[in-house]
Parts: C-alpha cells; sequence; structure tokens
C-alpha cells in the first residue's frame, strides 16, 4: 500500500510576516534587518549554522495559525521560499518552526 503524506509547501515571507511595499518585513527594523543580512553573510558554510531572526519577522500569531494547520492536518513541511537559499536561513526558520511547537521542515524544493 501507498502512503500518502500531507504537505504544506511554505513560502516564509509574505506569510510568516507581512511585507512592506519593498519587500521587506513591514513590523521590522530596517536596520536590524541589514544587520542581519551582512551576520548571515559571515557565517561558515556549515550546515549547523543558525541564520539571524530580528523582531518582526516569524509573526507569533501567523506562527500559530500555521502551527494549528500542521497540527489538524498532521502535514510536514516543505520549504518554498528564499529562506531555502542557505543551510543557515533554513535552519533559522526550523529553529523558529521547533520553537512555535512543530517539527523542522523535511525539503525544499
Amino acid at each position: 500500500a501507498i502512503s500518502v503524506v500531507p504537505v504544506v509547501v511554505l513560502d516564509v515571507d509574505g506569510v510568516l510576516h507581512p511585507l512592506n511595499d519593498r519587500g521587506m518585513p513591514l513590523y521590522a527594523c530596517p536596520m536590524q534587518l541589514a544587520k542581519r543580512f551582512h551576520m548571515d553573510e559571515q557565517l561558515p558554510h556549515d550546515d549547523n549554522q543558525i541564520g539571524g531572526v530580528v523582531p518582526g519577522e516569524f509573526i507569533p500569531s501567523c506562527m500559530a495559525e500555521l502551527a494549528r494547520i500542521i497540527r489538524i492536518t498532521g502535514a510536514q513541511i516543505v520549504l518554498s521560499t528564499t529562506w531555502r537559499e542557505t543551510s543557515s536561513q533554513r535552519n533559522a526558520v526550523d529553529a523558529q518552526l521547533v520553537k512555535h511547537g512543530m517539527r523542522p521542515s523535511i525539503a525544499c524544493t
């Protein structure tokens, strides 16, 4: 028998935090975002590094709604987001998922 596992294909930006008209997180301080981008660029290319997250990203109410959907459906998360582009960014998303009671993502596309 074939087992079917439900998945949520997740885009982070615009879903887990709203964006402004420039495509940046609406509630995040631009200076903190710039610092995070710079710090993330300095991280060694190591699969264990966790990228930064600043206040205004991963809004708790958005994370709670995603957690509710995952809990009700039993779905696994597949990342389809620019956050998938480096291991440190994927790890940052996974850390936020775990922080909000979900399992880490299983793949990216």
